[in-house]
């Protein structure tokens, strides 16, 4: 539906933040981001990642493991998407 009113109306779509939980299980969090901006991007829509610093639930710099809530040493495989 938003595709269609985007169209239509020939206006741009800002998507406030999106993301989705840093420990979901296997890979369903990066499948889900890639799929997510792939869409949006071609789409031309503007975005912003959920809550950047707010909390580590949603955070791209912590690992996949609900326990560690250090930052991880490395750039995640969220971040570098």
């Amino acid at each position: 539906k938003a595709i269609a009113y985007s169209k239509k109306n020939k206006v741009k779509v800002f998507l406030n933040e999106y993301s989705v939980i840093r420990w979901a299980p296997g890979s369903s969090s990066i499948k889900f981001l890639k799929d997510f901006l792939s869409v949006v991007e071609k789409l031309k829509w503007s975005w912003i990642y959920h809550a950047w610093r707010e909390a580590d639930a949603w955070s791209v710099e912590h690992t996949t493991d609900r326990l560690n809530l250090e930052k991880s040493s490395t750039e995640t495989d969220r971040a570098a998407l």
